[in-house]
């Protein structure tokens, strides 16, 4: 995507950077309504918390979580390679 739109690597950055600040790294993970919806929507989060939890001695508390964002990972990782290999003839005309 960025070979096309330069404005790509930026709008990445800050989105990691923001989601980044928002999972929980050294707190636990939030239930309540306003939190918890961020916490869920969140696909960092349930690794976070898993390493947090492992670390600490805890079992996991979320495993349908991680499950979930570990699916989405991988449909996200498809699409990008798809979009990779369609895209790719084009961005090396350019070049």
């Amino acid at each position: 995507m960025n070979g096309l739109i330069r404005d790509v690597t930026s709008a990445l950055t800050v989105i990691t950077t923001f989601g980044m600040f928002l999972a929980p790294v050294i707190y636990p993970p939030p239930m309540a309504w306003p939190q918890g919806a961020v916490n869920y929507l969140n696909p960092i989060s349930p690794f976070m918390a898993a390493a947090r939890e492992l670390a600490v001695g805890a079992t996991l508390s979320q495993p349908k979580m991680r499950a979930v964002a570990s699916l989405f990972c991988l449909l996200v990782f498809a699409a990008g390679w798809r979009i990779f290999r369609l895209v790719m003839p084009r961005v090396l005309e350019r070049l």
